[in-house]
């Protein structure tokens, strides 16, 4: 199978609105520093089973970044004695969360503070947040897992002299995290890090089957599942209520083939179309002859088990699969690649979940919180974190994701994870994100749409189904 070749730094990434050809590239961070042995207040990650041991890249292993350090200057205290609150969920990747607890752990030593680290389950997120949005205490700063954070900006204080100073440092911002984080016009979020997915594949497998190329359509791909489910090696999308995996498919298959969820203006429900009707009639005929029937009950790990344990052929999935497959089963990680998402009959369509960074009105330590902030984007913290993410990892600041060292540019099996953001959109309407968006991401409509769909319920009355769903939504 042909291999994808190598991105251009300078081509692909055409989403962010234009970005000068031969714009200035940030240099490599300076003299390794002094290494924190003290660790940060942290509470156990709840993530997926997947974990990676150590970084390896195209397959070979390669010396370990260096976490970051405190500040070797002296520097005037100005919160010294600050216990600062961050509730964040977890990367996929071990060493990623490390060298975000260790730029905690060396701002706190810098400012003579303690910044406590709470790391939430995927599943637990909707149920964390709502707690903390009721108390309205326990928390400073918080990481929204992707259209979650659009239920709760009211709630954050502005944080434009930030982005600002990012944008003038690493910009510009790609177009859509601006989208997300501008509301009324102050940002009320900063955009941290986008997971794109990309599917994820066995290149021995569907070469057996006829295909030396991915299939570029998503009637391609049904007709190259069908051949590989015959050979006992079903795709596996997830159809349940996986936060991210399932979101990711089922919005990304709707859109592609022209459906919406909800009109420009985030309140006109829109769903019922001849477009979601096509959308649904694939699905059907997809589960039928391509799909492990399992799915309608996967959740957001249940994928990356199946692949790795090659009981599937295909997913969509972030490159947490991968990075695994290079830690645990480096011959599997050999046969593995990625493709972008297939087109639809309307457009390729793919959602970009854009995680985000809050700091809340009713904190007592804004300003804290605001300098922590500003201390997880120094470089020294930042390009280590998003190569130790192998392309889970991508910040949406134009001259970051062209540094040449980043993951998507050494190994060619990243390449397609960065290209999905030339096709990526946000979950929900085509405007900006509204409430709304963030109770239809967290519900599950979509998802049990489809799921209902394939277990034999009629066209009909699976999109009144969810068409009643989105009115109990819609403010």
């Amino acid at each position: 199978m042909t291999r994808r070749k190598r991105l251009d730094r300078r081509d692909f990434l055409k989403v962010a609105g234009g970005a000068a050809a031969g714009s200035a590239i940030l240099a490599a961070c300076g003299p390794t520093p002094q290494v924190i042995e003290k660790e940060v207040v942290v509470e156990k990650p709840v993530v997926e089973t997947v974990v990676v041991e150590k970084e390896v890249v195209v397959e070979k292993e390669v010396e370990k970044e260096v976490l970051v350090t405190a500040t070797p200057e002296p520097v005037p205290q100005l919160f010294k004695g600050v216990s600062l609150a961050f509730q964040n969920f977890a990367v996929w990747i071990e060493e990623a969360n490390a060298q975000v607890d260790a730029g905690c752990q060396a701002w706190a030593e810098r400012e003579g503070a303690t910044v406590n680290v709470e790391y939430v389950g995927l599943g637990d997120l909707p149920a964390k947040y709502a707690t903390v949005a009721e108390s309205k205490a326990g928390v400073d700063l918080v990481s929204f897992r992707g259209m979650l954070g659009a239920l709760y900006t009211d709630l954050c204080i502005d944080l434009d002299d930030i982005a600002s100073e990012l944008e003038e440092k690493y910009g510009p911002w790609v177009d859509f995290a601006k989208t997300f984080a501008v509301q009324d016009g102050h940002w009320k979020v900063i955009p941290w890090w986008v997971q794109a997915h990309g599917l994820i594949h066995r290149l021995d497998w569907f070469r057996e089957a006829g295909y030396e190329t991915f299939p570029d359509t998503w009637e391609g791909v049904m007709e190259a599942g069908e051949k590989l489910k015959k050979a006992g090696r079903p795709m596996g999308f997830a159809l349940g209520h996986a936060l991210g995996d399932g979101n990711q498919f089922c919005l990304s298959l709707l859109w592609g083939f022209g459906g919406q969820a909800l009109a420009e203006d985030g309140k006109t429900i829109t769903l019922d179309s001849p477009e979601t009707r096509e959308s649904i009639e694939f699905i059907k005929e997809f589960y039928e002859r391509a799909l492990d029937p399992a799915v309608v009950g996967w959740d957001d790990g249940s994928n990356n088990r199946a692949y790795l344990a090659e009981a599937i052929s295909c997913t969509n999935n972030s490159p947490s699969i991968y990075a695994a497959a290079l830690s645990e089963s480096p011959p599997l990680a050999k046969v593995s690649d990625h493709a972008v998402y297939p087109a639809g009959p309307a457009k390729r369509a793919c959602w970009l979940e854009l995680n985000t960074l809050g700091i809340y009105n009713f904190s007592e330590n804004q300003e804290a919180a605001k300098d922590l902030v500003r201390y997880l984007f120094r470089e020294e913290v930042l390009t280590p974190w998003m190569r130790l993410g192998l392309s889970n990892v991508l910040v949406p600041l134009q001259k970051l994701l062209e540094l040449k060292d980043m993951p998507w540019f050494v190994d060619p099996k990243l390449t397609a994870i960065a290209e999905e953001l030339n096709y990526g959109q946000l979950a929900g309407h085509p405007g900006a994100p509204t409430k709304a968006d963030g109770r239809n991401f967290q519900s599950f409509i979509i998802n049990d749409m489809y799921a209902k769909a394939v277990q034999g319920e009629s066209t009909d009355s699976v999109i009144d189904w969810a068409v009643k769903q989105l009115q109990g939504i819609v403010d």
